[in-house]
């Protein structure tokens, strides 16, 4: 059975009759048809396709932050864990420093005690260790004095230090008579000396007595350390006029 074509007619508005006629024929309105639903379809694929373009640039973008958040939070644990090591490291060093000083320290006092015994072995009153310090307004000295043998057991006397500036001029630094000592085997007499105004010590001198008043021992320093030199006693009871007495 055949079917009649579809016949379209356009028809002027002022006019009775038609103006024109298209005959469409069922196969070519089904072709037509078929032809614009494959062209919605594929334009709704090419659709899809850039909707899921974007999708998945989105979800790039969102993990790509998320591994730059990773790392910076991994960078910030790396740099407190170094500013960590650092500050041991700075730790470390003061005590190594520490340890040092006390290493030196120790040594020092192990060379004075070996000073000390060879001079028991000896007689008589030594000064075996005599050191001057500057402060910011003075000096501080310290000289240890031992005595030699074992008789007798106890030792008395004074000590008095003196310093020289460039005019030669000599200046107590102990007080009038000197500091007493008295000892079996070793003692430390030790103080700090501010000069006056414009006395700039280049000499210093340590004179040991003893309880009658004779030196026993004598030594000098300068205040450079260029020398240390003690003396041997002498029996007498009384310096020359430029002793500082």
């Amino acid at each position: 059975m055949k079917h009649a074509p579809w016949q379209i007619w356009l028809v002027d508005p002022e006019g009775v009759r038609p103006t024109r006629k298209w005959v469409v024929h069922k196969k070519r309105w089904a072709l037509v048809a078929l032809f614009t639903a494959a062209l919605v379809f594929g334009a709704g694929l090419w659709l899809g396709h850039r909707i899921s373009d974007a999708n998945a640039l989105a979800y790039e973008l969102a993990r790509t932050q998320r591994e730059v958040r990773a790392l910076e939070e991994e960078l910030a644990r790396w740099q407190a864990k170094a500013e960590l090591k650092e500050k041991a490291a700075r730790a470390m060093e003061r005590e190594l420093a520490h340890m040092q000083a006390e290493i030196a320290d120790l040594r020092d006092r192990i060379a004075m005690y070996e000073r000390i015994l060879d001079a028991r072995k000896g007689k008589g009153v030594q000064i075996v260790d005599w050191r001057i310090e500057p402060l910011e307004k003075g000096w501080r000295w310290r000289v240890i004095l031992v005595k030699g043998g074992n008789y007798p057991r106890w030792v008395a006397g004074t000590l008095k230090v003196d310093a020289q500036d460039q005019g030669g001029r000599w200046m107590a630094v102990t007080p009038t008579g000197g500091l007493r000592y008295e000892m079996e085997s070793h003692t430390v007499l030790a103080g700090e000396w501010t000069p006056p105004a414009g006395f700039r010590p280049v000499v210093w001198r340590a004179l040991v007595r003893d309880r009658l008043g004779r030196i026993v021992a004598e030594a000098r320093k300068t205040t450079a350390g260029e020398r240390d030199v003690q003396k041997a006693p002498r029996d007498k009871t009384r310096e020359g006029s430029n002793d500082g007495d």
